[in-house]
């Protein structure tokens, strides 16, 4: 989560619809700061579908992230922000590399970013609450999302 702090701070916070029930946020469409954006994303209780709602707002800050990163404005600070990632997580992507994914940034369309959660059935085994994963959707998912994409 630092690092998601640190980049939101870098880009002057991230637009997101903030439900009710958070403590310490008012509800509503706000611009979040780093601090705040990790309260909105650790935030587990109060949604009316429990983890899918979850899911659906931390697709949400995401989508909005993403559209912020790729902003012209933006794009320069990129770099500052993979170097202050790499402080905090340990991978063998050079730096070179990891740098050179700005580049492809460029151009990208962020209307057209798709996120999905897998189709399955909410269980409930061992008193933990599960959603069982419908095994002959994820083909139809990955072809929708990857192999039929014009991004």
């Amino acid at each position: 989560y630092k690092i998601v702090e640190e980049i939101v701070d870098t880009l002057g916070g991230v637009e997101v619809d903030v439900p009710n029930g958070i403590e310490g946020l008012e509800p509503g469409v706000q611009t979040l700061d780093g601090g705040q954006a990790e309260l909105f994303l650790r935030h587990r209780k109060g949604y009316y579908n429990q983890d899918l709602g979850r899911i659906s707002a931390q697709q949400e800050f995401i989508e909005s992230l993403l559209l912020k990163m790729a902003e012209t404005r933006n794009i320069i600070k990129i770099s500052s922000m993979i170097k202050s990632s790499l402080n905090h997580v340990e991978t063998n992507i050079p730096l070179r590399t990891a740098l050179g994914y700005v580049i492809k940034l460029r151009g990208i369309d962020g209307s057209k970013f798709q996120m999905e959660t897998l189709p399955g059935t909410p269980a409930m085994i061992n008193e933990v609450s599960y959603i069982l994963v419908d095994g002959e959707e994820i083909p139809k998912v990955v072809e929708r999302l990857f192999l039929n994409s014009d991004i």
